[in-house]
């Protein structure tokens, strides 16, 4: 799913809803036409010593990365940070907020325990070969 952040001309800051914990797999769209054509999003919550930097796509406007699954595993708002590099220099040009609702960590299943449980089993199988 794409949390979109429509940005406006000459606003740098914007809050967007809809996010919820514990659901992986996230894209943020920002929707801003200034953009240039190679950037980076900065992600990160509160709490976070550094923060996740993915690589963007570019098209029409549209900005795109993936939202880090570990920012929603936490329920404090995702803090974006669009940085712009330029040769040697970079710079941040626009900070999208992202509010998350919380919810109770999901239970996991019999068949993914299972599942790690063989993977694990191999791994150590491998592992003791010489």
């Amino acid at each position: 799913m794409a949390i979109k952040a429509h940005i406006p001309a000459g606003v740098t800051d914007i809050s967007v809803h809809g996010l919820r914990q514990w659901d992986y797999g996230q894209t943020l769209e920002i929707h801003d036409d200034t953009l240039p054509a190679e950037v980076e999003v900065h992600f990160a919550h509160v709490g976070m010593r550094e923060a996740v930097v993915r690589a963007c796509n570019v098209a029409d406007g549209v900005t795109t990365a993936e939202i880090p699954d570990i920012c929603l595993e936490q329920s404090t708002p995702i803090t974006a940070w669009v940085y712009v590099k330029d040769g040697s220099s970079g710079e941040t040009t626009k900070t999208v907020t992202m509010h998350i609702v919380a919810r109770p960590k999901p239970q996991v299943g019999e068949g993914a325990k299972q599942l790690n449980v063989q993977v694990v089993n191999k791994t150590a199988t491998y592992s003791t070969r010489d």
